[in-house]
């Protein structure tokens, strides 16, 4: 009886040491599934930082390619043999760790209007360009079509661009301000294109008359027009020109302006308002005036130069 009792206690002994074996096998792989888990997403948020340091460095070159495709698919064998929750801390710890790996985002200065949002597309930032994110749309798009055909303006302030002797053009000056202006349709006028040009006395009436934003400088010797594209002043420029050699009247230019004006609009491209279809002067065009002293009697004369002494 002893004997027996003996065996049964020996039989249970060798049975919970199995036991004891099978569950330590079963902590080991159960460790060594968990380590690999840990380790699969640690190379996941490593491929992931990587990623999205590659996307920021693709946008700020400029290039308009997509982005890369960094969903990250899950190891489904994996999760099949080891299902695991969420751990909210590591969630936590992966997102600190991408924050501090990417520095912020650099803002671009641009234009928002239909092909950029506050860029100028192709051209690096002249030294002290202005925040054109504050300038109205069609100040931002006169200044992107400038920039593309004549390169970085000359000249750089707040509220003011402008461009010299490009093309064509003595000045080319682009304002924040606009300016209403309902000839031949509504619009704001913030471009201005200047020539050398001689405008005669007799004519200077007219030009007034035929549009308010052609002005000119008869001491300087120059003629401008100012719209809200190069294109609209060349055509303003050139019925003034016709005006001045009489080519057409006030009437019929104002008329030409608004029917050629229209024709741009419904999709044509009208001669008058491609290039200026006369060849402005180089020189030579400035008017110094002449002096009124040779009418004043010597005695007032002598009078005006003692007062001049008496100031200084």
């Amino acid at each position: 009886m002893k004997k027996v009792i003996l065996m049964c206690l020996m039989v249970q002994m060798f049975g919970l040491v199995n036991l004891s074996a099978q569950i330590t096998r079963s902590q080991q792989d159960s460790i060594a599934r968990r380590n690999q888990w840990v380790q699969d997403s640690v190379n996941r948020r490593n491929a992931w930082i990587q990623d999205s340091i590659r996307q920021r460095d693709i946008k700020m070159q400029g290039n308009k390619v997509n982005p890369p495709n960094t969903t990250i698919q899950p190891d489904l064998k994996m999760q099949k043999d080891n299902p695991m929750p969420t751990d909210d801390r590591m969630q936590r710890d992966d997102r600190r760790v991408v924050n501090d790996t990417i520095p912020p985002k650099q803002t671009n200065i641009g234009m928002d209007n239909k092909a950029t949002d506050n860029k100028i597309v192709g051209q690096k930032p002249a030294v002290g360009m202005p925040n054109l994110t504050s300038w109205p749309a069609a100040s931002r798009a006169a200044v992107e079509e400038t920039i593309s055909k004549y390169g970085q303006p000359d000249r750089i302030s707040e509220d003011e661009m402008a461009w010299m002797n490009k093309g064509v053009w003595k000045k080319i000056c682009i304002t924040k301000r606009e300016t209403k202006h309902s000839f031949p349709v509504e619009h704001t006028d913030m471009m201005e294109s200047t020539i050398n040009y001689k405008v005669p006395p007799g004519k200077m009436d007219d030009l007034g008359q035929f549009d308010g934003s052609i002005t000119f400088d008869r001491t300087q010797g120059t003629m401008s027009a100012r719209c809200d594209k190069e294109a609209n002043n060349i055509l303003a420029l050139n019925l003034a020109h016709e005006i001045v050699t009489g080519k057409l009247t006030v009437r019929q230019a104002r008329v030409a302006f608004a029917n050629i004006a229209k024709e741009k609009m419904n999709g044509g491209n009208p001669n008058y308002m491609q290039k200026l279809l006369f060849t402005p002067a180089s020189q030579n065009t400035a008017d110094p005036d002449t002096s009124t002293a040779a009418t004043m009697s010597k005695g007032e004369q002598m009078k005006s130069s003692a007062k001049k002494e008496s100031t200084q």
